[in-house]
């Protein structure tokens, strides 16, 4: 379990940081942490931590998170195939004149920075190379899935 409080720490940070600095924002999430860790659900305190992250994330990144809980906890994401996969399964909407991989690239990076995605290697030019979901997230996401029956994991799908 230790291993996963620095990714509690990365989520919590990374919603803080995305948010506007004010008192009451951070109050809010506090008030948030302690709500959740007090509640009675299957999550662990960790997952707990994570969740309040998660539900801060606005529902286009949702669902591109959530559908990465079809792939077995700790494969190493592609870009180029997670962004092809977001975009067929409908995830990716047509903002301007910004192509759908200009799009769900810049979903990726957010999630990236959120937390709830590491980049393990990067390209030549700085680019990320493969990513993956952290266990303590996949499960989040699993779980999630489960309930909301969202995205090809409530079917029992799952990807290699």
């Amino acid at each position: 379990m230790c291993d996963q409080l620095p990714q509690a720490v990365v989520s919590i940070g990374a919603s803080l940081y995305l948010k506007q600095k004010t008192q009451s924002v951070w109050n809010e999430m506090v008030e948030q942490i302690c709500r959740i860790k007090d509640s009675k659900s299957s999550l662990n305190d960790i997952q707990k931590v994570v969740y309040v992250s998660y539900n801060h994330l606005p529902m286009h990144l949702k669902n591109c998170l959530l559908y990465c809980s079809i792939f077995p906890a700790g494969h190493l994401l592609l870009p180029e195939r997670l962004i092809q996969l977001w975009i067929a399964e409908g995830f990716i909407e047509k903002q301007g004149s910004s192509q759908p991989e200009e799009i769900a690239y810049s979903y990726l990076m957010e999630l990236i920075c959120w937390g709830f995605l590491q980049v393990m290697d990067l390209d030549e030019l700085g680019g990320v190379a493969s990513c993956r979901i952290p266990i303590v997230v996949h499960e989040l996401a699993l779980s999630s899935s489960q309930k909301e029956e969202s995205g090809a994991a409530c079917h029992g799908v799952k990807l290699a």
